[in-house]
């Protein structure tokens, strides 16, 4: 298992970051799927951006092996008796002036931000923040607010999100 970094903020809350290291292969295949299928929830939602629909892993099968590594890191920092399971998986791309609101995941427990490519414009929690990385994965309590200021790169901004619920 790799390296998890926690970050203890001024609010009683932890946010955790690690390298998913997939292969190169999945981050451009990811890529050039999410460009596909963007398109059903821009601008609707908090993302004021591209977005997929909220359930990318049942648009495309390529997703699975990122949706079982997840999982499988996300049981290994929250070592309950019951699993946390991805409830709701999107992809979104922020191009030059896009951003995202600021908001929470409630009712959901834990949040995720899979960062797909280098970027300059920040993840941004109270008291916090994290420059995206390519391969950076990053798990937030879902009640913890965050925002995505205006992008202002030439290169777009990638992710993949979701949310993750205790199992049943």
């Amino acid at each position: 298992m790799k390296i998890i970094q926690t970050h203890n903020i001024k609010v009683p809350k932890q946010v955790h970051t690690t390298s998913l290291g997939l292969p190169e292969k999945f981050n451009k295949e990811y890529i050039k799927k999410i460009y596909e299928l963007v398109g059903p929830e821009n601008f609707k939602t908090n993302v004021k951006g591209l977005m997929t629909t909220w359930w990318i892993g049942q648009e495309s099968n390529i997703f699975l092996p990122f949706i079982k590594k997840v999982e499988e890191i996300v049981n290994y920092i929250n070592p309950e008796t019951k699993k946390l399971i991805i409830t709701e998986c999107w992809g979104a791309i922020y191009q030059k002036t896009h951003y995202a609101k600021e908001h929470h995941h409630l009712p959901n427990e834990i949040s995720f931000v899979y960062f797909l490519n280098d970027s300059s414009t920040p993840l941004i929690f109270p008291d916090f923040s994290i420059i995206p990385k390519k391969d950076l994965l990053t798990f937030f309590p879902s009640d913890l607010l965050h925002t995505v200021p205006e992008h202002k790169d030439q290169q777009d901004r990638v992710i993949l999100s979701g949310n993750l619920n205790y199992s049943r």
